[in-house]
C-alpha cells in the first residue's frame, strides 16, 4: 500500500507527492510499511506540533481507520476532502473507509466521485 499523493499537470495546484529522495515525517515509512498502530503516535505528534497539511492529517486518518478509529478517521477524511475539494486522494480513501464499514451504497458514491474527480485514476 502506498500512501503517497499522485499528482499530474492538471492537477498542479493540489498537495504535492512525497518524493522518495526526501525527508518524511516520522511515522509515514510505518504507514507505508502496514504498521498503522506503529505510526499512530508519530503521525499525532507530527499535526499536533504544527504539521497539519492536508497531507499530513490524510496519513493520520489512514493510520486512524486501519487502527480501528473509523469514526474518527471518517471525519478528517471528510475535512481533509472539503478542505481539498479537486483532489481525489481523501474520497478514495472514504469509499475504502466505507466500503471495510459495510456502508456500501455511500461507497459507491464515493467510488464515483472520485471517478468524476479524476476520470483518468487508474486504480480505485
Amino acid at each position: 500500500m502506498t500512501v503517497e499523493v499522485r499528482s499530474d499537470a492538471s492537477q498542479a495546484e493540489l498537495p504535492r507527492p512525497i518524493r522518495r529522495d526526501s525527508v518524511r515525517p516520522p511515522g509515514v515509512d510505518l504507514l507505508a510499511e502496514g504498521r498503522f498502530r506503529d505510526a499512530l503516535e508519530p503521525l499525532r505528534q507530527a499535526v499536533a506540533s504544527g504539521d497539519a497539511s492536508p497531507v499530513s492529517r490524510l496519513n493520520l486518518a489512514i493510520a486512524e481507520d486501519r487502527a480501528g478509529d473509523r469514526t474518527y478517521a471518517r471525519r478528517l477524511i471528510e475535512q481533509v476532502a472539503a478542505e481539498v475539494p479537486d483532489w481525489d486522494e481523501p474520497v478514495v480513501r472514504l469509499a475504502e473507509s466505507l466500503r471495510a464499514a459495510g456502508d456500501y451504497t455511500a461507497a459507491e458514491d464515493a467510488y464515483r466521485r472520485v471517478l468524476q474527480l479524476n476520470p483518468g485514476r487508474p486504480t480505485c
